[in-house]
């Protein structure tokens, strides 16, 4: 991706999460799946749960589903920080001990 591709995403992920829609968006999300505490009491069921019972699957699938929706709506973000970071340098640059 060139620089300018990446200024492109930048200022497009940016103009996202500042509009009224990601913030609408963003809301019925969090009413329509919780947060934390859903996942919480999620796994408090799959604790209950013992392998071959049919509704163990059910709640994993349910787990799974609200990951996938967080880790989605968490997306933009990650994005932008990925963007923000330094390029990195050559395959060995990391291992290197001494300055040149």
């Amino acid at each position: 991706m060139t620089s300018e591709q990446k200024a492109q995403q930048r200022q497009a992920l940016t103009d996202l999460l500042q509009s009224d829609g990601w913030r609408l968006f963003s809301e019925q999300m969090g009413t329509a799946w919780g947060a934390e505490a859903f996942e919480q009491r999620v796994d408090q069921e799959l604790e209950k749960r013992q392998p071959g019972d049919d509704e163990l699957a059910v709640v994993m699938r349910i787990r799974d589903t609200f990951k996938g929706v967080r880790a989605s709506l968490d997306w933009p973000k990650t994005r932008l920080r990925e963007l923000a970071e330094p390029a990195a340098g050559g395959t060995f640059d990391k291992f290197r001990r001494i300055a040149r």
